[in-house]
């Protein structure tokens, strides 16, 4: 099983959680917050990597965490929630220490 990689947006509040290779891959599934990243993000991180992004919207933290729930903690590469959501996560196994290497 994939673990999912946690870090802390510094001055966000919110925490960003990716799961290891993801980088490698041609396609990664990103949720996120409405309106949390500026438009052309991901076009430009498509264009520098080669990269397709897959995005999603979610609108609260319960609904984000039981789509990872439900899929056994697999199924997307990077997720922005609420850093009380972390503890939650974490307890079920998902998280990892973001190697910063």
């Amino acid at each position: 099983m994939k673990r999912i990689v946690g870090a802390v947006l510094a001055g966000v509040g919110g925490m960003m959680i990716s799961l290891p290779g993801a980088a490698f891959a041609e396609t990664i599934v990103i949720s996120n917050w409405e309106n949390y990243m500026a438009p052309d993000v991901i076009e430009r991180f498509t264009k520098e990597t080669g990269i397709e992004v897959e995005y999603q919207i979610h609108s609260t933290n319960d609904e984000i965490t039981g789509k990872v729930a439900a899929a056994n903690g697999r199924g997307y590469d990077v997720l922005f929630i609420s850093q009380t959501f972390v503890e939650v996560m974490s307890k079920q196994g998902w998280l990892a220490e973001l190697d910063h290497s």
